[in-house]
């Protein structure tokens, strides 16, 4: 079971996406030695809020990283950027659940969580295939 944490908020307005981009990459290094990291995303909105996803193999990963991140100069240099008064987060524990199914309608999708792929379906993020060209 994946442990997930999402953040949506905006940034001061004096930062710019770039300063975003360069904080974001040092909190990834960071982030890549961390026990159970599986992932991370940055994402902005058109209204200009932005939103991180974090993902750890446990809730106990996971808190030891948000306990532990503030001693990483990209961390506070990210934190110092934010708009906290605009924050909202969120944590969840991603369960899969598969179901059976009759039809070919996720044939073309891959399943990032699961074995869905052979014929099942479940309540996971799916993304589509990219088909490779030559």
């Amino acid at each position: 079971m994946e442990f997930v944490g999402i953040a949506k908020f905006k940034i001061k307005p004096e930062y710019t996406y770039a300063q975003m981009l360069v904080a974001e990459k040092g909190i990834r290094e960071a982030m890549k030695t961390q026990k159970g990291f599986l992932g991370r995303e940055l994402g902005k909105f058109e209204d200009g809020f932005w939103m991180v996803t974090l993902k750890w193999d446990s809730k106990e990963n996971g808190s030891k990283w948000t306990e532990n991140s503030k001693q990483y100069e990209a961390v506070l240099k990210q934190h110092s950027m934010l708009d906290f008064s605009t924050m909202r987060m969120e944590f969840y524990e991603n369960q899969i659940i598969k179901l059976k199914f009759k039809n070919e309608q996720n044939k073309n999708f891959y399943h990032s969580n699961c074995n869905a792929n052979d014929g099942f379906i479940c309540l996971c993020t799916i993304y589509p295939q990219i088909k490779k060209t030559q």
